[in-house]
C-alpha cells in the first residue's frame, strides 16, 4: 500500500487535462504533445476540441436590447427573440436561450412582467 500524494479523483484530473488541451489548442500555446500523452496514458480518447462559445453581447447590452424590443409593446417570448435578432442581425437559434435567461433575471429584478404568454415592461 502506497501513500496517496494527491486526494484528487481520476475524473477531476482527466477533466482538467481536457480543459488544458482545449486552451492550448485555442491559444496556440506550446505543450500540446505532453498533455495529449498524459491523456492517452489515462486511457482517454482524444476527440475534437469543442468551439469556444461566441459572445454576441457585451455586459448589459442584451438587457438593453430586450428593453428596446419591449418598448414596442407587449409580446410573446419568441417575438422578443425575433425583435432582438432582427435589430442585431443575428440568427434566432444563436441567442434564444440567452434571451429567455435574461428575461427570467429581469422578471426576478422586477423590470419586466410575464402575464400568460406576454412579456411587458413593469412600468
Amino acid at each position: 500500500m502506497g501513500i496517496q500524494l494527491y486526494p484528487y479523483k481520476p475524473e477531476t484530473i482527466t477533466r482538467t487535462l481536457r480543459n488544458l488541451r482545449a486552451q492550448i489548442i485555442r491559444n496556440g500555446e506550446p505543450g500540446l504533445e505532453h498533455v495529449e500523452s498524459l491523456l492517452q496514458l489515462r486511457g482517454d480518447n482524444l476527440g475534437p476540441v469543442p468551439r469556444k462559445a461566441t459572445c454576441y453581447f457585451r455586459r448589459g447590452k442584451l438587457r438593453l436590447a430586450i428593453f428596446t424590443a419591449l418598448r414596442g409593446g407587449p409580446c410573446t417570448g419568441p417575438e422578443v427573440v425575433a425583435r432582438v435578432c432582427e435589430a442585431h442581425g443575428l440568427a434566432y437559434g444563436a441567442i434564444y436561450r440567452s434571451v429567455y435567461a435574461q428575461l427570467g433575471q429581469m422578471k426576478k429584478a422586477g423590470q419586466v412582467r410575464h402575464d400568460g404568454r406576454l412579456w411587458m415592461l413593469a412600468r
